[in-house]
């Protein structure tokens, strides 16, 4: 199976421990809009992880920019490349729905979401992140937009090998950038299943759901 972009190392992680509206998707804005959506709050992130692999919609806000920035280097780190961005703020969202419990959740037996407001450092690092992401998406077909004052791609592509396969679900991603604020959105869903948590944080959010892509 293809790695993804952003969730493949800390999808480990959750295996072995069992952002843009009028104010351009800030961590404060993602914190509203989780709570709304009636996400539990993960008072560490150990917690959170169970949580999370629990069933339970969970959220996870950075104590501080050390802890933002080496959460973020956790998750997007991959052979090849080695992130040096600083964050200040990064805030986690995840939702898994039908998680057959103690099975480790997979595509197959649930829809899985994921959530990453992040505020970088200054405007120069978050284009550098959201440039990583862009790249990878405009190889799968991502076509830049622009729309409400914030610049993002969306793509698709299939879960199962060989590629073009769909049997294992499509993952639908999104990389939203206003200032030094972005979102990254991933959801991973079934033919018939759909992401409730994506799409209402884009509505809250007003961002474009990668999920459009959904024919």
């Amino acid at each position: 199976m293809k790695k993804k972009i952003l969730s493949a190392a800390l999808a480990a992680v959750l295996a072995v421990t069992c952002l843009a509206g009028c104010s351009a998707g800030s961590a404060t804005d993602i914190v509203k809009v989780a709570n709304d959506y009636g996400m539990t709050k993960g008072e560490d992130f150990t917690s959170f992880l169970r949580s999370k692999n629990n069933g339970v919609p969970s959220y996870y806000v950075s104590k501080d920019s050390t802890e933002a920035t080496e959460l973020y280097k956790l998750a997007i780190a991959s052979a090849g490349y080695e992130p040096n961005e600083e964050l200040e703020r990064l805030v986690i969202c995840m939702e898994v729905e039908k998680q057959d419990e103690p099975k480790p959740a997979t595509v197959m037996d649930g829809v899985h979401t994921y959530i990453f407001a992040m505020s970088a450092k200054d405007t120069k690092s978050a284009k550098s992140i959201y440039d990583h992401y862009a790249d990878w998406m405009k190889t799968r077909g991502g076509k830049e937009e622009s729309k409400n004052g914030y610049t993002y791609i969306i793509c698709q592509r299939n879960l199962g090998l060989p590629a073009g396969d769909d049997s294992e679900g499509t993952n639908f991603s999104g990389i939203y950038i206003n200032g030094k604020n972005l979102i990254y959105i991933e959801a991973e869903i079934g033919d018939s299943d759909t992401s409730k948590c994506a799409e209402s944080f884009c509505k809250e959010l007003g961002l474009v759901s990668p999920l459009t892509l959904k024919k």
